[in-house]
């Protein structure tokens, strides 16, 4: 039995030999290959790269064009993306990486606007989430402002693009900050550039048909309805209410002049807008929202008028005070201004197509356009007005008109800290303390005003009032020259070795603030 299951061992043994020296004769018996030496195999690497990166998967062309002899243009950005591949949004969407894109900031542009795609994306669900995609090509562009005295064809515009093109196999990000991107002078436009409310409108024809014209004014009107019910302008309309409720008793003649008295103030502030959007290109809310400033001036009115409906001082004017008697002409105006100014910052329902269309468009229509939302908005008022009867079914005079005042008081001082989130991203981050502090100042000077309303001595309520005003100002200068960004600072910008090159070429001093990897 041993013998026998030796030798079984050694012929397993002979067998696996032979078919070693069987492979080993197949592979020294093959013909001889020439390889070329190591240098040559790397130049072919090399060659096989280029002829990959040669159609490449995706490519960037950025311009901008301007409206001749004017101060805005548009900022436009093209994606061309590869056949069989899709690039995405800018919508943060679970299934994507969004499409982002950065201008650089630079002290020659006053404004940029939103990007806007030039069709809307492919909306698609799968199971790793929902996604809008382009194919082939797609431009996003943006409404620009330059500043005075510049040279368009001087101008360069600096951008950082990043996001990712995929198809079903893999997905390729960019991110251009390493290389970034810069936009020269194209042409002159023959028409408006884009809107800054992101409107589709704003590739329309320059001609309106008249049933594209009577369609736009008749969502004008009911937009401007629509603006009574907005979170802006909810709190005056509050104090509007209440002087309805004080109108009650009152002969029809005067309840008809106040009420035109305030739709007269509702109209002067959307004619002022027309008058902007129609000469200076600017949108709905555009000077409020765009302008620090005309930011700082709401906000401190907002909540002046807040501190009066809580009693903290009354306000000289009849109807807008806390504990007004009656309401006056003047005070029922300068309500409907303020009213419309609290709407600016909102954007209600068919708002923005209804403004869109201005552009480009002669300014009779934009007149017409927004003369139609502030006939919307005032419609109730002056419907008020032609029948008195209506106030009637409001609720009689008592005591729930304090309560409804002060709870007023408390929504104004709420839009406030609506209006106050609109201090964010550079640069309005940094006015956000001074404006704070300015607040801080109002509040106690209207205090001190306050402190001296009820005096029978007329001459301690005016001196009351200049103590007062003098406090404000002082406080708000204070605020913005001691708490306010610096008048002088060094400007950053993302870096870039082109410009870093173009510096050093000009013996000018560079600073690069860098860190180390996270």
């Amino acid at each position: 039995m041993r013998r026998n299951a030796c030798s079984c061992w050694i012929e397993i043994r002979f067998v696996f030999l032979g078919l070693a020296l069987i492979a080993l004769a197949s592979t020294t018996c093959r013909p001889a290959v020439a390889q070329p030496p190591a240098s040559q195999l790397a130049r072919q690497d090399s060659e096989q790269l280029d002829d990959v990166t040669a159609i490449p998967e995706f490519e960037f062309e950025t311009s901008f064009s301007m409206v001749k002899g004017k101060r805005i243009g548009q900022l436009d950005v093209t994606l061309f993306i590869a056949d069989g591949l899709h690039g995405y949004s800018q919508s943060d969407l679970p299934g994507q990486l969004p499409t982002k894109i950065v201008v650089t900031p630079d002290e020659q542009l006053i404004s940029v606007g939103e990007f806007i795609p030039d069709r809307p994306p492919q909306r698609k669900t799968s199971s790793i989430g929902v996604t809008e995609e382009y194919e082939d090509q797609i431009t996003w562009s943006a409404r620009i402002e330059i500043a005075k005295d510049v040279i368009e064809q001087e101008l360069q515009i600096g951008m950082v693009v990043s996001g990712q093109v995929c198809n079903e196999e893999k997905c390729t990000q960019f991110d251009r900050g390493e290389n970034e991107l810069v936009a020269e002078f194209h042409e002159y436009l023959t028409v408006q550039p884009v809107p800054l409310s992101g409107s589709s409108i704003a590739n329309a024809s320059s001609t309106l048909t008249q049933s594209q014209l009577l369609t736009c004014l008749g969502m004008a009107l009911l937009a401007g309805l629509i603006l009574n019910a907005m979170p802006c302008v909810l709190p005056v309309i509050g104090l509007k209410v209440m002087a309805f409720v004080k109108q009650a008793g009152e002969n029809r003649l005067r309840i008809f002049l106040l009420n035109m008295a305030f739709s007269a103030g509702l109209m002067l502030v959307f004619l002022i807008v027309a008058t902007l959007a129609a000469f200076f290109g600017m949108g709905w809310g555009d000077w409020l929202t765009k302008s620090i400033p005309g930011s700082v001036i709401i906000t401190s009115v907002v909540f002046a008028f807040g501190l009066s409906m809580l009693g903290i001082w009354e306000i000289p004017i009849p109807g807008l005070g806390a504990n007004s008697k009656e309401e006056g002409l003047w005070g029922a105006f300068l309500l409907g201004i303020l009213t419309t100014v609290l709407a600016t910052p909102c954007t209600g329902p068919m708002l923005v197509p209804a403004t869109a269309i201005v552009v480009g468009q002669p300014a009779w229509v934009a007149y017409l356009v927004f003369t139609c939302l502030g006939l919307g908005m005032a419609l109730p008022y002056l419907l008020i007005g032609i029948f008195p009867i209506l106030i009637h079914w409001l609720p009689k005079p008592g005591p729930w008109m304090d309560t409804f005042k002060q709870v007023t008081g408390f929504v104004l001082l709420g839009t406030v800290v609506f209006l106050l989130s609109g201090f964010s991203g550079e640069p309005r981050s940094k006015y956000l303390v001074p404006t704070l502090a300015t607040l801080l100042a109002i509040g106690f000077g209207c205090w001190w005003i306050g402190s001296a309303s009820y005096s029978t001595d007329a001459r301690k309520r005016r001196s009351a009032w200049i103590w007062g005003i003098t406090m404000i100002a002082a406080g708000a200068i204070a605020a913005f020259l001691i708490l306010g960004p610096p008048r002088y600072e060094l400007e950053w910008k993302n870096f870039s070795i082109t410009q870093l090159n173009e510096k050093q070429a000009a013996n000018q001093f560079v600073f690069v603030d860098f860190t180390g990897p996270n």
